[in-house]
């Protein structure tokens, strides 16, 4: 997912540093949640009924202030040129409705140059709870190389079968549901709001917020009797952009001996979501042979 702003953009720097300044926003008061957007969230998600704040929603509440960290002059690069490649989510204790927290942003000063010559950079954002860290996002973005190199070839392996997956979810995406995200979040990015202007970037089609995805997968492994235990953390790398509209589906994936059976898989998997090994899930395209999409893991932290 691309992220843009308005405003005065400005051309990346010929060579960007590997460290940078401090650049931070927050908010100096505590705000609780907004009943109504979190309503709209849990629709649009497919989330369930529980008490419970989702795991991925306070990046919801608080994704403005990323926007707003990037549109510093102090940003090293030009936002419209950053790409999402991962996320991880901590929630150190269930979080309620009636929360009342403060939000803030914050962009890591150390860069991170792949093989390929682009540029990682994170956007750590936190909410307390008073004096008490309650969420912790870590959202890593990517700068494209001007002159991109080719990754070197890694050593030949032995080729591993994977293990047996389990679906949990069909999902039928319509070309709406970028601007109906983007509504929430304030990312309003036109390559997620309307064909012509995803054209102007590059895409035959609006795609959707991986963001989205990520909520959608963690409604996904809830209402299949999966629930985080705490602290837990979410880890979701993102693969390729979805086109909308679009047909995806969400997976998880045990040893052969824990998927004997329904039941049985359902069991381990509740099971693995409580441990430190975590499950492994997937939200895959409807092709054959299908392709990643996003691949992730419920865990405890």
């Amino acid at each position: 997912m691309i992220i843009s702003c308005v405003g005065k953009t400005r051309k990346p720097p010929a060579n960007i540093k590997k460290k940078i300044g401090p650049i931070q926003v927050s908010i100096s008061k505590p705000v609780r949640f907004n009943a109504k957007r979190l309503a709209s969230f849990k629709t649009l998600t497919g989330m369930g009924s529980s008490s419970e704040v989702p795991l991925m929603y306070p990046i919801v509440e608080s994704f403005r202030l990323c926007i707003q960290a990037m549109c510093l002059p102090a940003f090293p690069v030009n936002v419209l040129g950053a790409v999402l490649a991962r996320n991880s989510t901590t929630v150190y204790r269930a979080l309620q409705p009636t929360d009342e927290l403060t939000y803030s942003c914050e962009v890591c000063p150390l860069l991170r140059i792949t093989a390929k010559g682009d540029t990682e950079i994170d956007l750590v954002s936190e909410a307390y709870s008073e004096d008490t860290l309650v969420w912790k996002s870590t959202l890593t973005t990517i700068v494209l190389g001007v002159k991109r190199k080719k990754a070197a070839a890694s050593p030949a392996t032995a080729a591993k079968s994977p293990p047996p997956s389990t679906l949990l979810d069909e999902w039928m995406l319509g070309d709406n549901v970028g601007r109906k995200y983007g509504g929430l979040n304030w990312d309003l990015n036109p390559i997620h709001l309307h064909p012509l202007s995803a054209k102007l970037f590059g895409f035959k089609k609006p795609i959707a917020h991986a963001l989205f995805l990520v909520a959608k997968a963690e409604a996904s492994l809830r209402s299949s009797g999966v629930s985080p235990k705490y602290p837990a953390v979410m880890e979701t790398e993102f693969m390729r952009p979805t086109l909308l509209p679009a047909k995806l589906k969400c997976v998880w994936s045990l040893p052969s001996a824990d998927s004997s059976s329904k039941e049985a898989s359902a069991k381990a998997a509740a099971q693995a979501a409580t441990t430190r090994a975590g499950l492994n899930f997937s939200v895959i395209t409807d092709d054959s042979p299908p392709k990643d999409v996003i691949v992730g893991k419920l865990a405890l932290a």
